[in-house]
C-alpha cells in the first residue's frame, strides 16, 4: 500500500460530485458509523463533508484491493459532538465520489 502526504483528488471536484445523488455513493459501512454518530441521513453526512477544507487533509493511500485506486483521508472537527471525524473519500473509475469511511477519528489507528 502506497502513501503520500498530498491529496490525490481535487477536493472541490469531490465536493461537486457529492452534491449530486447520481455521482455519489456512501458505503454501507460509512452509513452505519455515521448513524452511530447521529448523522441519520445522506444529506446530513454530505453537508458535513462539504465543510472540509484542504487543511483537513492528512493522508492519501492506495486501496487494499487495487493499488491504482487512491483514498484521500481527512480529519474534520465536529465541535457539536466534541470529536474529530475520520472521512475517507475516493473517486472511482466510474467518475463518482465514494464516501468509504465516516467515523470518529482515533489517533492510535493512524
Amino acid at each position: 500500500m502506497t502513501r503520500k502526504l498530498k491529496p490525490h483528488y481535487d477536493l472541490l471536484e469531490l465536493k461537486e460530485l457529492l452534491q449530486d445523488e447520481k455521482t455519489r455513493e456512501i458505503t454501507g459501512a460509512a452509513r452505519k458509523t455515521a448513524f452511530s454518530l447521529c448523522y441519520y441521513d445522506d444529506n446530513t453526512i454530505i453537508q458535513k463533508i462539504l465543510e472540509l477544507k484542504r487543511a483537513d487533509f492528512f493522508l492519501s493511500r492506495t486501496a487494499f484491493s487495487d493499488s491504482t485506486l487512491w483514498h484521500d483521508y481527512y480529519r474534520l472537527p465536529d465541535d457539536d459532538r466534541d470529536l474529530d471525524l475520520f472521512i475517507k473519500l475516493q473517486k472511482g473509475i466510474d467518475g463518482r465520489c465514494y464516501v468509504t469511511s465516516f467515523k470518529e477519528f482515533i489517533e492510535e489507528e493512524y
